[in-house]
């Protein structure tokens, strides 16, 4: 993980870049950024991006979005110590196979109006987003814990098309949801509930009465409201805090949501976004308006409980709302994390043609830290029990002493997800844990450190652990060994043995 926050310095136009978080230390530098002038230039990207789906259209259009790239890209990762260690810790993530999560934090409304997701490093040829997994981190006082779900994973979708405004096809808009998620329906992974009456009173009725981990919505938003329908089929605009009180009488809460505004009705001519549609539909939402379609929304949502919300800051077109559908669902339904299932999304968008810079859209926006935020391990009967799923209580003894270790574990089929926390008196520790199973053995590492109090060097240890009994109890048993001495010289050749019993 690399998490930096930039926000005003004392001098004006200059900004503070700090490096809050990395596995190549901390760091920061002051630099300059003409926020203005490029809040100015957004309704220009904002034309450009959706634009770009029209055949032809690129060489006109991405000149716009590198130079806002450039420009974003330079102040964040490029100046000074913040950069060297941005590149070392991309380094320490190559070196474990790995794609490197760069964490947002955004210190003001302005600053979060801007496209950070366009970031380009010149010098590589490279936009950040599409080889990085790209994440908004909002603040919370608690961090959310995954929730289990029994597939399939339910999904709620909303598609309003009140009278008055750009109409959505709903027909369409669900024809294309259910084709670009074909395969996981037919396995019973996913299950889409399309909402007849997308009326405050409608979805409050599916909301009480069902079980939902996602709500998709298709449609219309400005900053922090969605529109949906009253019961005339009127405009009935919501605010953002409104909305996630509606959410909040499923229980539990659906811990996704996706905002999703297509582009309606393209007509006859075959292109996804006719350029006079784009344009009348620019116009109608103000040309100088330099926020996302969905600014402030995505936010409140996930102030308000939901775990990550993934919002589109542009109009997208039909071809790449379905292509980013299919990917980000399908790496959902295969256990990877939401920011991984952005990545996912952006690269289905990117496979479309070579002309498209609508991957750019999606932003993603989460809770706290933690990316994982479905547990799958609680699969259907027929799949049989998890052995090495729950939780489980020990010890880990070795060079550094003795620590008290606990485990949560998920298991899908002979892959292993989870937690693993530490305390050693007032020294506490928790670390995102991955794994594979084969026979009575499991092999896990841990990846990287979600929480800790005190701020500390924790070393990050592989292990390999036998499923076996201890006092009539279910036991893992085994050697562990640090894999990270770069962190610390205290890490390096420490090791030990775990003895842990299911609780």
């Amino acid at each position: 993980m690399f998490e930096v926050s930039i926000g005003p310095a004392a001098t004006p136009g200059r900004f503070r870049v700090e490096v809050v978080r990395s596995q190549a230390g901390e760091a920061s530098a002051e630099v300059s950024l003409d926020v203005a002038g490029l809040l100015a230039r957004r309704a220009e990207v904002r034309r450009a991006v959706p634009a770009s789906a029209t055949p032809g259209s690129r060489a006109e259009t991405e000149p716009a979005l590198r130079e806002v790239g450039g420009a974003l890209f330079t102040a964040l990762l490029g100046s000074g110590a913040v950069a060297e260690r941005y590149q070392a810790a991309k380094a320490v993530a190559a070196d474990r196979g790995e794609q490197l999560r760069v964490v947002l934090r955004l210190d003001t409304p302005e600053l979060a109006g801007l496209p950070w997701e366009a970031m380009y490093d010149a010098a590589l040829d490279r936009y950040i987003c599409r080889r990085e997994q790209l994440v908004r981190h909002i603040p919370v006082p608690a961090l959310p814990v995954p929730i289990k779900v029994r597939l399939p994973l339910r999904i709620l979708a909303v598609a309003p098309y009140p009278r008055g405004l750009l109409p959505v096809d709903q027909a369409r808009e669900r024809e294309q949801l259910n084709a670009a998620l074909r395969a996981q329906i037919a396995e019973g992974v996913i299950e889409i509930h399309w909402a007849e009456r997308p009326t405050w009173t409608g979805l409050q009725e599916l909301l009480t009465g069902g079980d939902w981990q996602v709500v998709h919505f298709i449609g219309h938003g400005d900053a922090g409201r969605l529109c949906l329908e009253d019961e005339d089929r009127r405009q009935h605009w919501v605010e953002a805090s409104r909305f996630a009180d509606l959410l909040g009488q499923a229980r539990p809460a659906p811990q996704l949501v996706v905002l999703n505004s297509c582009s309606g009705t393209a007509g006859d001519s075959g292109d996804p976004f006719p350029r006079q549609a784009v344009a009348g539909r620019l116009e109608s939402m103000g040309s100088g308006d330099s926020a996302d379609l969905f600014a402030g929304t995505a936010a409140t949502l996930v102030r308000a409980g939901i775990s990550a919300v993934t919002a589109m800051q542009f109009e997208i077109s039909n071809g790449a709302s379905v292509a980013f559908a299919r990917g980000f669902y399908s790496a959902i339904a295969h256990g990877r994390g939401i920011d991984e299932a952005v990545s996912g999304g952006r690269i289905a968008i990117l496979g479309l043609k070579d002309r498209t810079l609508e991957w750019v859209t999606p932003v993603l926006h989460i809770r706290g830290d933690r990316t994982q935020i479905f547990d799958l391990s609680a699969t259907r009967p027929e799949d049989g029990p998890a052995r090495f799923g729950g939780h489980w209580a020990g010890v880990l003894t070795g060079t550094p002493g003795r620590l008290d270790y606990e485990l949560d574990l998920h298991q899908s089929g002979d892959k292993i997800s989870g937690t693993a926390s530490g305390r050693d008196g007032a020294r506490r520790v928790l670390f995102e844990l991955a794994g594979t199973v084969a026979g009575d053995v499991l092999r896990f590492r841990q990846v990287r450190v979600l929480a800790q109090d005190p701020l500390d060097v924790w070393c990050l240890i592989e292990g390999t652990l036998l499923l076996g009994t201890s006092d009539h109890s279910d036991a893992l048993t085994g050697d562990w060994i640090a894999t990270t001495p770069h962190l610390s010289p205290f890490c390096a050749g420490i090791h030990g043995r775990l003895h842990l019993t299911r609780t």
